[in-house]
């Protein structure tokens, strides 16, 4: 049951209503889990890249601060290039919290010493041999490290302590971050922060995260390694693919490039139709658009039936480059192949119904007749390149790559 306060309704109200993902359900059962006591906690979000992590995050902070609970959204791979991911966390806490500037002044002190006290050389910097045996350096600067940890603890409690809910700091973006940073934050979250009213959210690709502890300490036990700072894993529920791609194109701002469009739908019908067909992953389903995304900002297409064209090709590209480079360079390419595989994609309820039309449409009139008409079949005989450009596209789209592949007869 969702639960509100009215404090700040307008974020979550608005991030509903562009929820394509039906993510509204999990933002909830997941907030409602933060929201239940203030204890401290670190939980991590897991999906692929491109599968709308930060979408979710955007969400479920609206849900939060829309039941009262001070959140911060922390992205990890903006502040990658500072070496101590410590400072940057502060820095989010103090711009939460500017109505306790004498607290927040403590904490940044304290967070300053730590640092200062960062020069043992387990801890990344080098010790002469003078210091080791003729000082008592190490041992002082040990204790300074301790004490230092102590005193950031304190701090932050002090922050917090009087709130009503605990405060949650959601790190995203943690998989595109330098390894070492990667892992350094997580190490940071548990050693500096592990206090009651503080909750941490991470949103990772788990085989990122894996790649990383693996590149930097060789281990193959990724599950025993993470358990030591998260405490609770969550994955993100697959969506339907028809369902992330009218999220990514609105999103991407897509839509918005077609506002003018009658048929703007056309794009993403298409690559709903191959997407299912091929069997695409998300991510894959992420790079068309993306590429997609690219053709239109030529800005060249006159014709509107052509956007569908466009998602044709992407995903042919995805699919087999082979295949589209037999198609580039003029190849006949057996369309029974093509057949069988869409046969073996629907043995496997792969492809949707409505769908299989559709594919058809696309290969057989771009690649068999070059023809939009309603039957595949009809020849393009009397159809020159002189009309074909002059219907579809503007004078300097000839030029285009993506336009090299059609084969369309000379004026004779």
């Amino acid at each position: 049951m969702e639960q509100t306060n009215n404090l700040d309704t307008n974020a979550w109200e608005e991030w509903k209503q562009k929820d394509r993902l039906n993510r509204t359900i999990d933002v909830q059962g997941f907030g409602n889990i933060l929201l239940a006591d203030k204890g401290h906690d670190v939980f991590s979000i897991s999906a692929k890249f491109g599968f709308g992590k930060t979408f979710f995050c955007d969400g479920l902070k609206a849900y939060l601060e829309c039941n009262g609970t001070k959140c911060i959204f922390y992205n990890a791979w903006k502040s990658d290039f500072f070496d101590n991911p410590l400072i940057p966390i502060i820095s989010a806490i103090e711009e939460k919290f500017k109505q306790y500037p004498n607290k927040i002044t403590k904490l940044k002190q304290s967070g300053e010493r730590l640092l200062k006290s960062l020069s043992l050389s387990a801890l990344g910097i080098e010790i002469t041999p003078s210091e080791v045996f003729t000082e008592n350096t190490i041992f002082e600067k040990y204790d300074s490290y301790l004490k230092a940890i102590t005193d950031i603890k304190s701090s932050l409690d002090e922050v917090v302590r009087n709130e009503e809910k605990a405060l949650v700091i959601i790190v995203d973006e943690l998989d595109r971050c330098r390894p070492d940073y990667a892992v350094k934050t997580l190490e940071t979250i548990k050693h500096f922060f592990d206090i009651d009213g503080v909750k941490f959210v991470i949103s990772i690709d788990e085989d990122q995260i894996k790649s990383s502890v693996k590149q930097l300490y060789g281990t193959e036990n990724f599950d025993g390694y993470i358990r030591k700072f998260i405490n609770y894993r969550f994955r993100l529920p697959e969506a339907k693919k028809a369902e992330y791609i009218d999220f990514l194109i609105e999103n991407l701002g897509i839509n918005a490039k077609l506002e003018k469009i009658v048929y703007k739908e056309m794009i993403g019908d298409t690559l709903k139709a191959w997407s299912y067909f091929f069997d695409f992953s998300f991510r894959t389903i992420y790079q068309i658009i993306k590429r997609i995304d690219l053709r239109l900002k030529s800005n060249v297409i006159k014709n509107e039936h052509f956007y569908g064209l466009i998602a044709t090709i992407a995903c042919l590209i995805e699919f087999n480059n082979d295949f589209f480079e037999t198609i580039k360079n003029k190849e006949t390419y057996d369309f029974n192949d093509l057949e069988s595989l869409h046969l073996s994609l629907v043995s496997k309820g792969y492809i949707l119904t409505k769908y299989n039309a559709l594919c058809k449409r696309f290969y057989g009139h771009t690649f068999h007749s070059m023809s939009y008409s309603e039957k595949p079949e009809a020849p393009m005989s009397n159809y020159t390149k002189k009309d074909y450009f002059e219907d579809f596209f503007l004078p300097e789209a000839e030029k285009m790559e993506f336009l090299k592949l059609l084969d369309i007869p000379d004026a004779e």
